[in-house]
């Protein structure tokens, strides 16, 4: 591995894959420079800016919404910025503080008016980005973290590798309103810091109008070939997401003889550790409405996530009515669509559980056809739904 590949390992195994395990700011600032450079010579696709029609400037605000990182804007950040962006169409006064750091401004109005606005902290990422958060205005009522990372997450770059953080966090949490992105999320929490007294509210999220039209047709060269059974995944290149798992799956069933093609959409930074098959398409990042026209041509969404929140592109694969195959204990949604037939669920997360999962998702001969699943993921995944929660739990 040459100067290059390390330097870029380095600075991705501090900033992207464990944000949360680092919180020494002399380290930060050593690598800044690193991860400058590396930007500019690898000419990194920038991230995602804030979308124009948000302000997020109230000087004098009655919501200050906190999304801190290096990363952004993530997909993590999405359901929050989309809930400040219909705050302000409500004519709320809102504030938003997302940057590295929070500014001077905020830290002002955290010292002054913290006990007395609603406070929304997104992620867990930001909650420890800077201190200010943990230590003003914990017992303020108006205080929520809406925690975007799943069981796994948590597992793996918390408890098992900082137990000093992890003890401040079982002191911190009871203090503080949590809001998650699903029922079996919420669960993780309550029963791991004992949150019986005031369990976490899951608040789901949403899908804008415009992912559930139909797709654009005019990406001819995805045309997917006729007569054979395709099956997708969307998501990062990341370990939590399964894409060494689908890879096994997929050879497994080309030496079963399975005229089944493979498809994955998205990228990664460092995939190094992970087993990428040579029978899986690697189609990489897509525009929104390339992967809505994949998703209608495919056959089966098969989820390899080991542990999810609430993943919203299975959502998206069953209001374009695709048959779903998900791990029964990292679906995240799972209390929302383990009714369903639409849904298969297998259980252990193994090679050959995994194909009869996908076997019997191929025969199902019907689809929805009470329309209850549709109306059901509408009802849950409408804006005006995600807003109502949200408002009626935060108390605006």
């Amino acid at each position: 591995m040459n100067l290059k590949e390390t330097a870029k390992n380095i600075v991705q195994e501090v900033y992207y894959n464990h944000p949360l395990s680092i919180s020494n700011g002399v380290l930060r600032f050593l690598c800044a420079p690193l991860y400058i450079s590396w930007k500019i010579r690898n000419r990194i696709t920038p991230t995602p800016s804030i979308p124009q029609t948000i302000k997020g400037n109230a000087k004098d605000p009655d919501i200050l919404v906190v999304v801190l990182g290096l990363n952004l804007v993530g997909g993590s950040d999405k359901s929050i910025l989309n809930y400040v962006e219909e705050l302000e169409k409500q004519g709320k006064k809102v504030r938003l503080e997302i940057r590295q750091q929070l500014s001077r401004r905020g830290k002002q109005l955290l010292r002054s008016q913290g006990k007395d606005m609603v406070i929304i902290v997104n992620g867990l990422k930001s909650f420890l980005q800077d201190s200010k958060l943990s230590s003003i205005g914990c017992n303020s009522k108006g205080w929520f973290i809406y925690l975007h990372e799943c069981k796994v997450i948590y597992n793996n770059r918390i408890y098992a590798r900082r137990q000093n953080l992890h003890k401040k966090l079982t002191t911190l949490f009871p203090r503080h309103n949590l809001l998650v992105a699903s029922q079996k999320q919420g669960e993780f929490y309550e029963q791991f810091f004992n949150l019986s007294h005031n369990p976490p509210k899951a608040v789901y999220n949403f899908i804008k109008p415009t992912n559930l039209t139909k797709p654009i047709r005019q990406y001819n060269a995805l045309q997917f070939p006729s007569g054979q059974i395709h099956i997708i995944m969307i998501g990062s290149l990341q370990e939590r997401k399964g894409p060494s798992f689908f890879s096994r799956v997929a050879d497994f069933a080309k030496s079963r003889g399975k005229n089944w093609e493979f498809y994955w959409l998205g990228d990664g930074f460092d995939t190094h550790n992970l087993y990428l098959s040579p029978w899986v398409h690697w189609l990489g990042h897509k525009a929104p409405a390339e992967v809505q026209y994949i998703i209608a041509q495919s056959s089966i969404f098969f989820l390899s996530s080991i542990s999810e929140c609430f993943p919203l592109t299975i959502c998206e694969a069953l209001l374009a009515k695709k048959p779903c195959v998900a791990f029964k204990d990292g679906v995240g949604a799972y209390y929302e669509l383990k009714d369903f037939e639409e849904v298969t669920l297998f259980d252990p997360y193994e090679v050959e559980s995994a194909m009869r999962a996908i076997e019997k998702a191929i025969t199902l001969e019907a689809f929805d056809t009470t329309g209850k699943l549709q109306e059901h993921l509408t009802d849950l995944l409408s804006p005006e739904n995600y807003i109502t929660r949200m408002n009626n739990i935060i108390g605006i």
